[in-house]
């Protein structure tokens, strides 16, 4: 790759990753739903979005999506199902997921 096509690759991922960050934090407001979830555990590990979106396994992209859900809630009897489903639905870990939700839980 060419040093233009880098930068060029880099501004647009730079864009990409603060208009996630926009939406991100527009949804994190809502305590019942997972962008709050997201936002406060991203914040807590000094993670950017991209940085978020990779521990998930997710794509950047696909941040504002997942931050849309509704949060479960480790107590609730079908938390691994709920979590596996929206996991299917956004296309990142599950297990990463449920541990995200988890630390929510016991830090708050």
């Amino acid at each position: 790759m060419s040093e233009r096509g880098y930068r060029d690759s880099m501004k647009r991922q730079s864009k990409t990753s603060s208009l996630a960050e926009m939406r991100l934090m527009n949804r994190s407001s809502h305590t019942s739903t997972l962008g709050y979830a997201l936002e406060t555990f991203r914040e807590s590990r000094d993670l950017s979005p991209a940085g978020l979106a990779a521990w998930l396994s997710l794509k950047p992209e696909k941040l504002p999506a997942l931050a849309a859900e509704r949060r479960p809630e480790p107590d609730e009897s079908d938390f691994n199902m709920r979590c596996a489903a929206i996991a299917e639905r956004a296309g990142c870990d599950a297990f990463a997921l449920r541990i995200l939700l988890r630390w929510l839980r016991a830090s708050g």
